[in-house]
């Protein structure tokens, strides 16, 4: 991760902050601090004048993606059903989107390779001399994110070209 970049995030979030995070892969950042904004938000459950913290953060590289892990620091009987559901959609959004993402920050290949590579995996499939696999899925996957990224950007134009073709 990036000295600056690191920086900032454990000068905005300084109790779920851990050096250790400050050598995980530059791509992350955004992850990591958005995983963080949530994590404080589990204050936003209680009525208090203070906030607290309520999860100590770890992440862990597990078969090339990120994940994310919590830990309670404060007595789990002082939780309440909304937060133990915020806690869970808040890990479980950072480890889907780390696992699309972690491709891309690792191998970001340029798209006619990831035309090639889908092309060639499904009529592979298509002909029973191969199934699909994981690899497979997040070229399709990286592809199919490319192309939403693309139609975005053709809507925000003031006058988008009758055709891409």
């Amino acid at each position: 991760m990036k000295p600056k970049n690191a920086k900032a995030i454990a000068s905005e979030f300084e109790t779920l902050w851990r050096e250790e995070f400050a050598a995980f892969p530059d791509g992350l950042e955004p992850l990591i601090r958005d995983l963080f904004v949530a994590l404080d938000g589990l204050n936003d459950h209680k009525p208090a004048d203070r906030r607290l913290t309520w999860v100590d953060a770890s992440f862990r590289e597990e078969g090339g993606t990120w994940k994310a892990y919590a830990t309670p620091r404060i007595d789990p009987r002082k939780w309440n059903d909304a937060q133990a559901l915020h806690l869970m959609k808040s890990l479980d959004g950072f480890n889907r989107k780390a696992a699309a993402e972690t491709w891309a920050v690792v191998a970001p290949p340029p798209m006619d390779k990831i035309m090639d590579l889908a092309n060639a995996e499904l009529d592979a499939i298509r002909d029973g001399k191969s199934y699909f696999d994981g690899e497979v899925a997040m070229a399709v996957e990286a592809f199919a994110l490319r192309w939403q990224d693309f139609e975005n950007e053709l809507a925000k134009a003031a006058d988008p070209p009758a055709s891409v073709f």
